[in-house]
C-alpha cells in the first residue's frame, strides 16, 4: 500500500492540473522492483479537494489515469487506486486515513494476507493506526521520534541526500520480509 502525494509524487499542495503532476525520479522504478517481487500495488489517498470543490472527480480519475499509463510506459503497475474524497471535518467517513476502510477493501478485493503487507507513506503524521494487523514501514522526512528501533532505521537509511526515496524502501520491502 503507498500514499500517493508526497511518496509517488511531489507533494503540491491540492493537485488540480496535470501540469502540476511529477513524479520522484525514482518512483516508477520502486513500483516495478515491488511488481517483479510479486506484490499487489495499492495507491491509498486522501483527497479532500474533492469535497472543498478544489477539483473535481473526473478530474482525478483523469489524473489517476495519467498516472497509471506513465507507470505503464515505464514498465511498472498500480493494481488499484483507492481514494476518500470527503472533507476531514464536514464528514466522519470511514474510508478517510486514519481510517482503514480503503484499506480493507483492496485486502478483500485482491486476497492480500495483511501480515504481509507494509504501508508505506512519507510521514508519521497519516499512520493508519486502526489497521493494527497490517505490518508498518513509516518514512519520516522530519527526524520525528518512531516507537520502533526497527522503523526508524529503515526510515533513516531510506533518505538519500535529505529526501525521501521510495526505491530504497521498496528494496527493503523485498529484501527483508515482515518479521512478526
Amino acid at each position: 500500500f503507498l500514499d500517493r502525494d508526497g511518496t509517488l509524487n511531489k507533494e503540491v499542495g491540492y493537485l488540480d492540473h496535470l501540469d502540476r503532476f511529477e513524479l520522484y525520479p525514482w518512483t516508477i522504478d520502486a513500483v516495478r522492483l515491488l511488481n517483479r517481487a510479486g506484490f499487489i500495488v495499492v495507491v491509498v489517498t486522501n483527497q479532500a479537494g474533492v469535497a472543498r470543490g478544489l477539483l473535481s472527480e473526473r478530474f482525478l480519475s483523469d489524473l489517476h489515469q495519467h498516472m497509471t499509463e506513465l507507470f505503464a510506459v515505464g514498465g511498472a503497475k498500480i493494481d488499484r487506486i483507492y481514494y476518500c474524497p470527503h472533507h476531514p471535518d464536514q464528514s466522519k467517513c470511514l474510508c478517510r486515513k486514519p481510517n482503514s476502510l480503503l484499506v480493507e477493501k483492496a485486502i478483500a478485493r485482491f486476497g492480500v494476507d495483511s501480515k504481509d503487507s507494509f504501508f508505506i507513506e512519507r510521514t508519521k503524521t497519516k499512520r493508519l493506526s486502526s489497521i493494527a494487523r497490517l505490518a508498518f514501514i513509516e518514512i519520516t522526512i522530519a527526524s520525528l521520534p518512531i516507537k520502533s528501533i526497527r522503523l526508524m532505521w529503515l526510515s533513516k537509511l531510506t533518505l538519500i541526500h535529505g529526501q525521501f526515496n521510495l526505491a530504497a524502501t521498496c528494496s527493503m520491502c523485498v529484501d527483508f520480509p515482515v518479521p512478526w
